[in-house]
């Protein structure tokens, strides 16, 4: 397989991965930090800030989590020297939060890290079979998410009232603090807190066609 080919190959499946863990189960990786909510923090700091830094209510609001439970991983994450605290420049009233150089460096450092495993499973699969693997994958989330999205309907008409519906792809779409859905633990196609995105749904999703014979 070409260098370009394997790479290409590697960032689909790694996209592909990615998707998927908005409906079934996966694990962050990497050495620190240990907790899954931590790293769907940093994942989110990372996405999010565009110098101004982020507030508490916003990563809760994408979590749907509480403040407190938000407030608890950046402590921990500030132990570590990965997040800081700092006042808005309009309001300083408003305590935002950034990632740190070390912080920045262990993101980059942990997507390389992940490429690179990806591309083990490129080598490993060959191009055919990884093309293939992709496309079901994609059938997968497709068909979970349209069973996501019946539960969401089903329970407007039960309730009578729009749910805060967990993010879904990338977490550039933060969901409004201070609004409460229901549990979505258990539901079809719902994000968890274990689910670390790793910027899906900025990719191009473009996949090769299928070759006639295959």
């Amino acid at each position: 397989m070409k260098p370009d080919k394997r790479e290409e190959i590697a960032r689909l499946l790694m996209e592909t991965f990615a998707h998927s863990r908005q409906s079934l189960k996966g694990t962050g990786g990497g050495d620190a930090p240990r907790r899954p909510g931590e790293l769907m923090v940093l994942h989110f700091i990372h996405s999010r800030d565009d110098g101004r830094g982020v507030t508490v209510s916003e990563i809760g609001g994408w979590l749907r989590v509480t403040s407190p439970t938000v407030t608890q991983h950046i402590n921990r994450l500030e132990e570590q020297g990965l997040a800081e605290r700092f006042a808005d420049s309009s309001d300083r009233r408003v305590v935002r939060i950034r990632l740190t150089g070390q912080g920045r460096q262990y993101i980059e450092r942990m997507n390389r890290s992940r490429l690179e495993m990806f591309a083990g499973l490129a080598d490993y699969l060959g191009e055919e079979e990884c093309l293939h693997f992709i496309r079901t994958m994609r059938k997968v989330t497709d068909y979970l998410s349209e069973r996501q999205q019946a539960f969401w309907r089903q329970y407007e008409s039960a309730t009578g009232r729009e749910p805060h519906r967990p993010a879904q792809g990338s977490p550039d779409r933060a969901g409004a603090p201070g609004q409460a859905g229901p549990d979505m633990s258990s539901a079809p196609g719902s994000a968890s807190a274990n689910d670390a995105p790793s910027g899906a749904g900025t990719a191009d999703r473009s996949v090769p066609a299928e070759e006639d014979g295959h």
